[in-house]
């Protein structure tokens, strides 16, 4: 979900919500420059587009295969520190690969 504040004289902050964290609510924020609401709606909808766009996955028929390629590029590297990413990996490869499923 994306919102608007107006935040001074031809400034607008956009903000987009990911979603919650334990009680806290993940945001992406962005102040911009525009001369109406109008011209902030169209910045906020392309804003929007582009944070989300990184955060989806593609869940048909994904087979575990397909998800671990995907989890590898956009999602471990932001989530993990080395030491975990290398035992999650480990784990990944050696106990679920071998055996791939459907995800429906």
């Amino acid at each position: 979900m994306a919102s608007i504040e107006k935040v001074g004289k031809n400034k607008y902050r956009l903000i987009v919500e990911l979603g919650r964290i334990g009680l806290q609510r993940k945001k992406k924020k962005k102040t911009v420059e525009a001369r109406i609401e109008t011209e902030a709606k169209k910045q906020l909808v392309l804003f929007e587009a582009k944070i989300l766009s990184n955060n989806l996955f593609d869940l048909t028929n994904l087979t575990v295969n397909a998800f671990y390629g995907d989890w590898v590029v956009k999602y471990a590297p932001h989530h993990y520190g080395d030491l975990t990413f290398i035992e999650t990996w480990n784990i990944l490869k050696n106990r679920l690969l071998p055996n791939t499923v459907m995800i429906k």
